[in-house]
């Protein structure tokens, strides 16, 4: 896997992941999530079924019951450790691999832990998904809040090989 570029550049509105493409890592993304959770479900009530351990166990999950609440639980906590390792290891997720974007800071850097928490934190509040129906950017509330931004990796590392030829001229002067 290529390592990951990363630098103080300055983000303009231009390297911003499209609509289309934050629509298409919110989708991608989900039904990763609910295919693990799914996985996850099954494993638990087999679990119970053959050994009488319900730890994990979530009962009848496919209908909107009583029982459903442990599956909503799960789900919850699926969602949080996919986001949470995914983007605070590699900066993406799997969606983001496939439409070529990636989450940094509003500097351009590698986010932190901290705003890879609450970014991902943010991601539970409910309808936070229409967050991106409003305003000209494809910005929303987990993006705020954590002060990060996706954009498109592309666009990003040609500003950042740009800022850095920019930067090696300036040296390579100052040493004349």
């Amino acid at each position: 896997m290529p390592k990951e570029n990363f630098g103080n550049v300055e983000i303009t509105y231009d390297m911003l992941a499209d609509r289309s493409k934050r629509i298409g890592n919110l989708v991608v993304d989900y039904i990763i999530c609910i295919t693990i959770s799914i996985g996850v479900g099954l494993l638990g009530n087999w679990l119970y079924d053959t050994y009488g351990y319900n730890g994990l166990a979530v009962g009848d999950f496919t209908t909107m019951g009583e029982n459903h609440f442990r599956f909503d639980l799960l789900q919850l906590f699926v969602s949080i450790i996919f986001y949470g390792l995914f983007e605070s290891l590699l900066s993406r997720t799997p969606a983001k691999y496939i439409t070529d974007t990636k989450v940094v800071m509003r500097d351009g850097t590698k986010p932190d832990s901290t705003a890879i928490f609450i970014r991902t934190l943010c991601r539970q509040i409910p309808l936070e998904a229409l967050s991106f129906l409003f305003g000209q950017f494809a910005v929303g509330w987990h993006d705020r809040i954590s002060k990060t931004l996706v954009v498109d990796v592309n666009k990003y590392n040609s500003a950042l090989r740009k800022k850095d030829s920019i930067d090696t001229i300036g040296e390579q002067e100052a040493d004349k």
